[in-house]
């Protein structure tokens, strides 16, 4: 229901402004189908389907099965396959152009943006099925007790913008980082309906707090390390990069919960789950540690509300005109 109401709007209220020129030619129409670069986005894509596939088949096929093997060797091809490619074709053509590692923090901004979807897609299975399978809460109290996530992101992005204009970049995404995984931390030891308010409900608020810390900052420094030419790329990375870590996580955690359970507890046990969480904590420290070595000071402080650089610059010269 939500998506046919979100698509009723997008058909009625999104206006439809025509790319094309009149009497552009062919050719013309030719060139612009290929920038497209449909061969690229899709290699991309079937690496990442195989990948997903393999993760999450592991633990029922076991690991050393062909189901797993097989497909997850393709996915690692396909991907030097794309990363290959997009090198061949010119900057203009490329889903992903090589110059866009060569931007100074891009590359480490680009991989813990992985992070963000990775805590939420993979906490709300972890939980929302021991709420209701294993403590037969109703799908109203599993929400409920979800509630510290939702809510907790609203004085989270503030927060963010206030931290952003007051301090580099690099130390408010490590603040994030820091209340992540302190509230990761927490959850593991949250076995049991009765330890809800004592570690998952703190879990869960330091938790999101941190990941839309991390999101909102990494948004807007990965926006300011690189020339505006390229904003509409790299706001396209970082949307599949979130994505990608929300699909991959919830495979890895999930997949991690089905091993363990299989000799500890069963389904209904909480230690496959608090491995998938443990699997969480390590990943959320390891990002940590590369953020702080690789990740540059030199980012910030930055004004939130100010306009683009280029946007700022055609404002300044439309006032002279005016003037003039």
């Amino acid at each position: 229901i939500v998506s046919m109401v979100i698509t009723s709007s997008i058909v009625f209220l999104v206006p439809n402004i025509k790319r094309t020129k009149a009497g552009e030619s062919s050719a013309a129409k030719l060139l612009r189908f290929k920038r497209l670069d449909l061969l690229g986005v899709t290699v991309f894509t079937a690496s990442l389907i195989l990948f997903i596939f393999a993760v999450t088949s592991g633990s029922i096929d076991g690991w050393g099965s062909a189901n797993v093997i097989a497909p997850l060797i393709i996915s690692v091809v396909l991907m030097v396959l794309f990363f290959i490619w997009e090198a061949r074709l010119p900057e203009s053509y490329a889903a992903l152009p090589p110059k866009m590692w060569q931007y100074e923090n891009f590359t480490i901004l680009t991989v813990i943006s992985l992070i963000p979807f990775m805590w939420w897609g993979s906490i709300f299975p972890l939980f929302a099925w021991l709420d209701e399978l294993v403590y037969g809460w109703s799908a109203i109290n599993t929400a409920a007790h979800f509630l510290p996530i939702g809510l907790g992101i609203f004085p989270i992005l503030p927060l963010a913008m206030g931290l952003q204009s007051k301090l580099r970049l690099k130390w408010v995404i490590l603040i994030g980082f820091v209340l992540q995984l302190a509230g990761t931390l927490l959850l593991p030891f949250g076995n049991s309906k009765e330890r809800y308010w004592r570690f998952v409900f703190p879990g869960f608020l330091l938790g999101t707090a941190g990941s839309g810390l991390i999101y909102a900052t990494t948004n807007i420094a990965l926006l300011a390390v690189t020339p505006s030419s390229v904003s509409g790329i790299v706001s396209a990375v970082f949307s599949c990069v979130l994505q990608t870590g929300g699909a991959t996580g919830v495979a890895i955690v999930t997949s991690i919960q089905t091993s363990v359970q299989g000799s500890h507890g069963g389904p209904n046990g909480f230690a496959g789950r608090a491995a998938g969480l443990w699997f969480l904590v390590a990943m959320i420290a390891t990002m940590m540690v590369l953020f702080l070595v690789f990740m540059k000071d030199t980012v910030g402080p930055v004004d939130p509300t100010a306009p683009p650089p280029h946007l700022e610059y055609e404002m300044n010269e439309s006032a002279r005109e005016q003037s003039a």
